[in-house]
Order: C-alpha cells, then sequence, then structure tokens
C-alpha cells in the first residue's frame, strides 16, 4: 500500500507549497511601467528585426486564478503537547484522549476536515474513527484539538496496528471512492501515518 517514510509527510496525496508574501506594486508606478515598456518596444521595433516582449503585469496582489492548493499538515502533538514524527508510534488510551493537529491552508475560504483512520484498507476500507474540523478562519494556519477516545478499542490493545490522520479541504462524502475518503472533484487531501499502540486508560 504506502511505505512509511520520516518527512516529507508519507503518504501524502498532494504536498501544497506556501506562497511567498509579495507585495502589491503601486498602481501609479504599475501604468507608468507599461507606458514606457510599450514606447521602448515601439523605438525597437522601428530599428531592428526583432520582437518585443512586453513583461506581465506587477500587480502581484490579485488572487492565483484557479489554484487549488492541498492542504500541509504542519504538526499532530498528542495531549502532553509532544510533537508526534513518523513513524511514531502514537500512543493513546481507550475511551479517552486528543491530539492537536496544526495545518496550513493556503486557500483561506476553505474548512479543513480531520479524519482518523485505524488500519485503513488492511484488507477492507474502514470509516474513520475520529473526526474534527477547523474551520477557515481568515488565516492560513489553524490548530484544532480532536477528540480520539473512539479511535482504539479493545481489541486493539497488544495489537499492532496502522493509524492514519489525513486532512481534507472538502468535507469527504458518504460515498464514493475511495470509500470513506471520496470528495468533490476538486477536493485535495495530505495525510500522516503513524504506528499505533494501544493501551487501557492510565489510573
Amino acid at each position: 500500500m504506502m511505505s512509511v517514510a520520516q518527512k516529507a509527510p508519507c503518504g501524502t496525496t498532494a504536498m501544497s507549497v506556501p506562497r511567498r508574501d509579495r507585495k502589491l506594486a503601486r498602481p501609479g508606478f504599475t501604468k507608468r511601467f507599461h507606458t514606457l515598456t510599450k514606447l521602448a518596444c515601439v523605438v525597437l521595433l522601428a530599428n531592428t528585426p526583432m520582437g518585443c516582449v512586453i513583461p506581465p503585469p506587477l500587480d502581484l496582489g490579485l488572487p492565483d486564478a484557479g489554484v487549488n492548493a492541498p492542504p500541509t499538515i504542519l504538526s499532530i502533538r498528542d495531549e502532553a503537547a509532544t510533537d508526534l514524527s513518523e513513524p511514531g508510534p502514537m500512543v493513546l488510551s481507550r475511551g479517552t484522549g486528543t491530539i492537536s493537529v496544526t495545518v496550513l491552508e493556503t486557500d483561506l475560504a476553505d474548512d479543513a476536515y480531520i479524519r482518523v483512520f485505524v488500519d485503513y484498507n488492511r484488507p477492507d476500507p474502514t470509516s474513520a474513527r475520529a473526526a474534527c474540523k477547523a474551520a477557515a478562519s481568515g488565516l492560513p494556519r489553524r490548530t484544532v484539538t480532536c477528540d480520539v477516545g473512539g479511535v482504539c478499542q479493545q481489541s486493539d490493545i497488544g495489537a499492532e496496528r496502522l493509524v492514519w490522520v489525513e486532512v481534507f479541504d472538502r468535507e469527504p462524502l458518504d460515498t464514493g471512492t475511495p470509500r470513506f475518503r471520496a470528495m468533490p472533484a476538486d477536493g485535495l487531501s495530505t495525510h500522516w501515518q503513524f504506528f499505533l499502540r494501544c493501551q487501557e486508560p492510565q489510573l
């Protein structure tokens, strides 16, 4: 299925590349620049057989038309605020616990939907055992605390399991392929996976 790799999160459906901060060019300067460029082209065309390429507008503040970037998982922390890194293990107690997921979503209007799967597709697709949402806030970086009390079950104690934390930029659909993870056509996702160690609650 998927290999577990360190860093550059394993099994990533698609990684988003944070857009660099860009400054707006002053409108007056932009117009004067293009006017001078066109005049220079007229002179060049009159004196040389070569053409002239007019550079693109300097107004970099416009949104990237048609760009839909996948969410990026920046960190996953356990209940003790310890950073988890692939391949883990992720240690959870049956019936209790939380994880904190920090994501980067450059499409500011998109909510980020987190789903936690255990042994997905081993051998058959299974539904998420935990779900939470990092709602759009107008900021690309968001952190949400997810209840993972239902991730570990009695049969998982002492067994080898694989836990898969996936972040979607569209709400997963009830039907479709892949099962339990299907999205609308423009949906994108990223996941991290860990070996899961389930234990009984500590008294």
